[in-house]
């Protein structure tokens, strides 16, 4: 039996959880329509919510649970989740780069077939111990949805299936930069493509 309780912001240790896991999920009573993101229209800057780990850490389940908490829900607002596991963080002490889930060892499931702008940019970005991205089963992309999605994956060993047809600018734009462990390039089947779309 799960009892949830409303998250805080807080640091969990999983040590203190039931089988050293914790579930998240969207409020039944007030779902998270807009993703992970908040703009600030004065500024013109989008901020976005982001996990941090420390230590080997599995994400697993459906994503869709953080937009509302049946699952159900197929698609995915603009920077829906935008740089989720990925965010970079920089020391203006050291000068040095960091990413928040360097420990991150697998990817939750990402079922959505409606995707907007930005919408999964970054997403994992630096998340050096990912070895297996989830399925992107999306045919039909949007500006930006898939930017940056795996850059600096180092341990990413192979590439998932990229079956979309229908393109927009930028959607593939850098998503395994740095992908030092890649062997095999996915298929890409579209025939007409956009502007810097790959």
């Amino acid at each position: 039996m799960v009892t949830w309780e409303t998250y805080d912001g807080s640091i969990v240790e999983l040590d203190d959880c039931m089988d050293n896991r914790v579930y998240f999920r969207a409020d039944p009573e007030n779902p998270n329509t807009d993703g992970f993101h908040k703009e600030d229209y004065d500024h013109g800057e989008v901020w976005t919510h982001y996990f941090k780990t420390d230590g080997s850490v599995k994400a697993g389940g459906n994503i869709q649970f953080l937009l509302e908490s049946t699952g159900t829900r197929m698609d995915v607002p603009a920077y829906g989740f935008a740089y989720l596991f990925g965010k970079e963080e920089y020391d203006e002490e050291t000068g040095e780069t960091t990413y928040s889930c360097t420990s991150l060892t697998s990817a939750p499931t990402l079922p959505a077939m409606t995707l907007a702008d930005f919408c999964y940019i970054s997403m994992f970005s630096g998340c050096t111990s990912l070895t297996t991205a989830p399925s992107l089963p999306a045919t039909t992309l949007a500006v930006y949805c898939y930017g940056n999605m795996f850059s600096n994956c180092t341990s990413l060993t192979s590439a998932p299936a990229l079956p979309a047809t229908t393109l927009a600018n930028s959607c593939y734009n850098s998503m395994f930069s740095i992908c030092t462990s890649l062997t095999t390039a996915p298929v890409l089947p579209a025939t007409t493509l956009a502007d810097y779309c790959y």
